[in-house]
């Protein structure tokens, strides 16, 4: 009898947090740039009646230090082009790995220009990973071979 005093009286309790709850709601929207890039969060709440916003800019610092990494053609029959920023550029180490998808390296190869050209004339027709180490950072796409 005890434990059926217990979990009414627990059923109880988490109907009223749930129903205090339901006087909070929160709606979060974003905002792309043209390239889709996502620029902006917008944070939406209300609390009962009343509604507020606060509007979150995305970490501009991040974004620009992958400015300028890129691969094409996406999907590719012979050639991939990888392309290096500024900051990939001056570190002394540059890899460039795929993988398939089963985890297993395919192609491995060091960048040393600013374009890289990865010939995947030899990869089966599928998916796959191409990841870019430089230095201590990396950067990974998912690729399609035709």
């Amino acid at each position: 009898m005890r434990l059926v005093c217990l979990m009414v009286l627990g059923m109880i309790i988490s109907s009223a947090s749930l129903t205090a709850q339901s006087d909070s709601i929160t709606e979060i929207t974003f905002q792309y740039d043209d390239a889709g890039n996502r620029t902006n969060r917008e944070i939406v709440y209300y609390e009962g009646a009343k509604k507020g916003a606060q509007v979150v800019p995305e970490e501009e610092k991040e974004m620009d230090l992958e400015k300028g990494l890129n691969v094409y053609p996406n999907p590719a029959s012979n050639s991939l082009f990888v392309t290096l920023n500024k900051e990939a550029m001056e570190e002394d180490y540059k890899m460039i790995i795929v993988f398939d998808n089963l985890g297993k390296q395919v192609i491995r190869t060091q960048a040393y220009q600013e374009i890289n050209q990865i010939n995947v004339s030899s990869l089966t027709n599928g998916t796959y990973i191409l990841k870019l180490i430089y230095g201590n950072r990396h950067k990974e796409w998912i690729i399609i071979k035709n």
